[in-house]
């Protein structure tokens, strides 16, 4: 039986390993990914492209804001750590089930890239006027999401854990 301890200390591993990469995800049985972006983009794009390697897997990121909090809880993730997690998106992801560690801080909010500001999902989600306990919650804060994505640039996130393919060279 995997206990909560075992899981701690597979994300402070998987957070020790993250180096300059955006996010990093140990799936449920185990391989390790790490992934380049910026934002919620890039998990975004896993959840929607590749579901099942989130699913029951555990992810370590730089900042979790309330945005990739839905996301996880929407793709199934089992456990989560970052230096600096909002404690709208901790608790929101200790409400749906998910073990989580926060190492540093837990503002209140994330701050935009500009530090000007409230992150502009974390403050579209913010004017749902559903509790975050409220299952439907999850419903319109998903969709949040999906539009905030669509108004961003759609580049795909870089795994870096495969092998460039060898270019063939005939002289």
């Amino acid at each position: 039986m995997i206990t909560d301890d075992t899981l701690h200390n597979k994300l402070y591993q998987l957070q020790g390993e993250l180096g300059d990469h955006a996010f990093a995800l140990m799936t449920a049985d185990g391989e390790k990914m790490f992934f380049d972006g910026r934002g919620v983009l890039p998990l975004y794009t896993l959840w929607k492209e590749r579901p099942e390697l989130l699913r029951g897997g555990l992810v370590a990121d730089k900042v979790i804001g309330l945005g990739a909090a839905v996301v996880m809880v929407q793709a199934g993730v089992r456990g989560f750590i970052a230096p600096v997690i909002s404690t709208e998106a901790y608790f929101y992801m200790e409400n749906n089930s998910m073990i989580g560690v926060s190492s540093k801080s837990m503002p209140p909010h994330i701050i935009n890239r500009a530090g000007d500001g409230i992150c502009p999902l974390e403050e579209l989600l913010s004017k749902i006027q559903i509790p975050k306990t409220d299952p439907a919650y999850q419903h319109y804060a998903m969709a949040g999401v999906e539009y905030f994505v669509s108004t961003l640039p759609q580049p795909k996130p870089k795994k870096f854990h495969e092998e460039e393919p060898e270019e063939d060279y005939d002289d």
